[in-house]
């Protein structure tokens, strides 16, 4: 099945700016070819400007591969639909009209981490609610009281690992330590200790 979705630049800066996160996640989607882009001249001009922006400090080679990757992969829709809602940023509107009118041709997501700029819809997402809609994120686990992602599907060995552990903690001594000592070692780890 392929899954279509308009990606806001907010998630492309987010996944340039650490691969190995949510966002990164939803770029190597597009770049493995799970995920179509759906873009417009206007949305690949939003890209171009946002990623050349200094603050953000990416090399002009990588912002000119990244766009010409999403531009080699992507769907063009040349329509927008008709946008009634007022928005906060008038630069996002193309976003929503592209998702809107290619979602008549199939289901499109609006990929945002800002999804409040938006009208309240079910084809607005987070990254994290694309990557449970596309199956890259199917489960969750409960670690120390925080939620986290798990990828069935193995891409993850460090989480595959950790679950091994954690098993067989709960079945009795893993390595040498008790589940408790297993979450203590976690958590002093996140403390940076």
């Amino acid at each position: 099945m392929k899954f279509f979705a308009v990606i806001d630049t907010n998630v492309i800066v987010s996944a340039l700016l650490k691969w190995d996160s949510v966002p990164g996640l939803v770029l190597q989607s597009v770049f493995e070819g799970r995920v179509v882009p759906v873009v417009n001249a206007q949305i690949l001009e939003e890209y171009k400007v946002v990623l050349n922006r200094e603050k953000f400090g990416f090399a002009k080679e990588r912002i000119a591969e990244t766009i010409t990757q999403i531009e080699s992969l992507s769907v063009h829709e040349s329509q927008l639909a008709s946008i009634v809602e007022d928005m906060p940023d008038p630069k996002d509107v193309v976003f929503y009209s592209v998702a809107l009118a290619h979602g008549n041709v199939a289901e499109t997501h609006l990929v945002t981490g800002n999804v409040k700029h938006f009208p309240k819809s079910p084809i607005v997402v987070t990254p994290r609610e694309f990557l449970e809609i596309i199956g890259l994120f199917t489960q969750t686990m409960l670690v120390n009281e925080a939620r986290w992602p798990f990828d069935v599907y193995g891409a993850n060995p460090g989480w595959n690992a950790f679950l091994e552990l954690r098993g067989q903690a709960q079945r009795g001594p893993a390595a040498g330590m008790t589940l408790d000592e297993i979450n203590a070692e976690i958590a002093t780890a996140r403390r940076g200790k």
